[in-house]
């Protein structure tokens, strides 16, 4: 659904901590569970939900994501 790229561009000018600004990996792993926050009714932080909406991820500023984020965040969490 988004490329290494367009995770990196997203997460420009971010601050989330040492390991997860230079890992993309863990990235996408921040990505996903942010997807299943959401889907739990649970409240993401402002900067990742941001970022969801930018790489297109949520329906309208977080309130749901879309169908093929919540597939490739299922996939990222099983590691596929």
């Amino acid at each position: 659904m988004v490329t290494d790229e367009q995770i990196q561009e997203a997460f420009k000018g971010t601050k989330f901590g040492l390991a997860i600004d230079t890992n993309v990996t863990l990235k996408k792993k921040l990505i996903a569970e942010t997807v299943f926050k959401i889907l739990c009714d649970y409240k993401a932080g402002h900067t990742v939900t941001c970022i969801l909406a930018e790489l297109g991820m949520t329906t309208y500023y977080g309130t749901k994501p879309v169908k093929q984020a919540r597939r490739w965040a299922y996939n990222v969490i099983l590691g596929r």
